[in-house]
């Protein structure tokens, strides 16, 4: 059962199980918050990503350029960066409303309370402005300390620029699994700006390697998952009403690993805490 993620440690192969459980359960909730959410996050990414430069998209430019039918120009490199940084700015400060909407819309069935996909999305905006900082301060702290890094260690010697690209990949993994839950702690547990950031290190604290698997086994599964759809849907003709269509299935299958991650979250804030019994957990209903 769903709840026995506060009852017990899991291991991170019975999270995913018991998300798919989960997910397969409460299906129309799940698909409820892509649809009110997602459904309009698509609508403007896809508008974003085939925004003009001229008459053209810039994915357009960017592949007639790479297939030699054009040439990437300094103004052409220069606007591509730019747009780069303004799309993932966006995307990283949008696509966790659906992570925090899907986190809180399964902590329901985890705590068994009545609370429907539309309370989740509204619960996940009304947080919106705590996601926005947090998430900015987590990418620049993120960023600017592993380019730094970077910096310092290809400064001393052109010869260990390899190296500055391993200690910046090193740095930016290991902050990226340190605030990892950052998201879930601003939904579930109301914490602020900088103490979601800060929870989500507590809970990781002591237990980095265990946290960095199960990150990754989420991450890879999501992503061979997501790859598999894209391909699906990338096969006929491509436009932009296929590419609304495409992030939309993508983010489904999202929800069902952003329910294995609720679940490692809650799982880990109770081994930190204690985990409760069956009766302290529904009540003593004798």
């Amino acid at each position: 059962m769903v709840y026995d993620v506060k009852k017990r440690e899991m291991s991170i192969f019975e999270i995913i199980t018991l998300a798919f459980m989960t997910f397969r359960e409460n299906f129309r909730g799940y698909i409820d918050i892509v649809l009110l959410l997602g459904l309009p996050l698509s609508i403007l990414f896809t508008l974003i990503s085939n925004m003009g430069m001229g008459a053209d998209g810039m994915f357009t430019i960017l592949l007639s350029a790479i297939s030699g039918e054009g040439e990437i120009t300094e103004q052409l490199f220069n606007s591509a960066m730019i747009f780069y940084f303004v799309y993932m700015l966006v995307q990283t400060v949008c696509l966790p409303l659906i992570t925090m909407a899907g986190a809180r819309f399964t902590q329901s069935r985890v705590d068994n309370e009545p609370f429907t996909a539309k309370e989740a999305v509204l619960a996940s905006i009304s947080k919106g402005h705590i996601l926005i900082f947090s998430a900015i301060i987590k990418e620049g702290i993120t960023y600017a300390l592993s380019m730094s890094l970077f910096i310092l260690t290809a400064s001393f010697s052109p010869s260990l620029v390899m190296i500055g690209v391993l200690v910046y990949f090193a740095i930016w993994v290991t902050l990226t699994v340190y605030f990892y839950f950052y998201a879930y702690a601003i939904i579930l547990d109301n914490k602020g700006i900088i103490s979601s950031l800060m929870y989500s290190v507590e809970i990781t604290k002591g237990t980095f390697a265990k946290t960095f698997l199960a990150v990754m086994c989420i991450y890879f599964m999501d992503y061979s998952l997501s790859t598999i759809v894209q391909y699906i849907f990338t096969s006929v003709t491509f436009n932009p009403a296929i590419e609304v269509i495409t992030r939309l299935a993508v983010t489904v299958c999202e929800m069902i690993f952003i329910t294995a991650a609720t679940l490692l979250y809650i799982n880990k804030k109770c081994s930190k805490n204690g985990f409760c019994d069956y009766k302290e957990f529904f009540g003593n209903k004798e």
